[in-house]
């Protein structure tokens, strides 16, 4: 029906508007009071640059100051469905600031567009990366990964991909770069889609099914979780990033279970605070988490 099509749209780009400018109000004014220390003079940004044909594909390079240590790719999360790349460029910059030419990603958000859109994303702006080492500076393969939320989920998709451990068309195009993954890091992961763990909160399981649903329908769609149960394991190492208060722990818990079954290389670093405490840059318990994940 148009007009049932239409008011949930609505209801959606609503959504999206109140989250961009909630998050976009909190972090511009912790910027204004001076609580993101990360100075203009530390990181340089090239914003908004296409990377496909869709109004979404953009994504920003943020170059540090001096001396690099290779390119990192950050996905931001949101459900799936929500948020962007603007609402998490100071993660980037966090990135950016510790030594690696960042991109940062925008990618298709569901349910308009559901699996496997945001990582038939993900594989156009490595292309793009790959096409354009010179603009970078980085000519190695070697790649670190950053992704929080449904963004973990979408980092610890592409390692995998890059392992060769996915057989899809999208998995392929990723694979055929080059890229090696150094490092994976999965923030607060969103990690299993056949829903084998589940949340202690009744609350904060329903927000998974809801992230669930938007991104894949009805449709069973692969996850790390059952990648690796399955005899795949991931190159390079794997960070697991957890949090004491955060309900998705219990997919952390998971991931670092059957990656450690897998035989692949990982650690996993409990940190106090809530889902995406990480992007709170200047308390302690998120210096710390960065300080774990990328050292200066």
């Amino acid at each position: 029906m148009p007009f049932l099509s239409a008011l949930v749209s609505t209801a959606t780009q609503t959504e999206r508007a109140l989250a961009e400018f909630g998050v976009g109000f909190l972090f511009g004014a912790a910027d204004f009071l001076g609580k993101l220390e990360i100075s203009s003079e530390k990181v340089n940004v090239l914003a908004d640059i296409p990377y496909g044909p869709d109004p979404a594909h953009r994504l920003d390079v943020l170059m540090p100051v001096g001396p690099t240590k290779g390119i990192a790719i950050h996905v931001h999360g949101g459900g799936f469905r929500l948020l962007s790349k603007d609402s998490h460029r100071h993660i980037a910059r966090e990135i950016a600031a510790r030594g690696y030419v960042t991109l940062n990603v925008n990618y298709r958000l569901a349910p308009e567009h559901k699996y496997p859109s945001a990582l038939q994303d993900i594989a156009s702006a490595l292309e793009w990366a790959a096409a354009n080492r010179e603009l970078l500076g980085v000519e190695g393969p070697e790649v670190v990964l950053v992704g929080e939320s449904a963004g973990a989920y979408l980092v610890m998709m592409t390692a995998l991909a890059m392992s060769g451990e996915v057989d899809e068309v999208w998995a392929r195009r990723i694979e055929r770069l080059g890229f090696r993954p150094t490092l994976t890091v999965p923030i607060s992961g969103l990690m299993d889609m056949k829903r084998n763990v589940r949340c202690d909160s009744k609350m904060a399981e329903s927000e998974v099914e809801r992230a669930r649903l938007a991104f894949a329908g009805s449709a069973e769609v692969p996850d790390p979780i059952d990648l690796l149960t399955s005899g795949a394991r991931v190159r390079g190492l794997v960070k697991v990033v957890r949090a004491t208060q955060d309900p998705l722990r219990v997919h952390s818990d998971a991931l670092f279970t059957v990656l450690s079954s897998s035989g692949s290389k990982v650690e996993m670093q409990s940190f106090d605070g809530p889902h995406s405490f990480h992007a709170f840059t200047w308390t302690d318990a998120a210096r710390d988490a960065w300080d774990w994940i990328l050292p200066r």
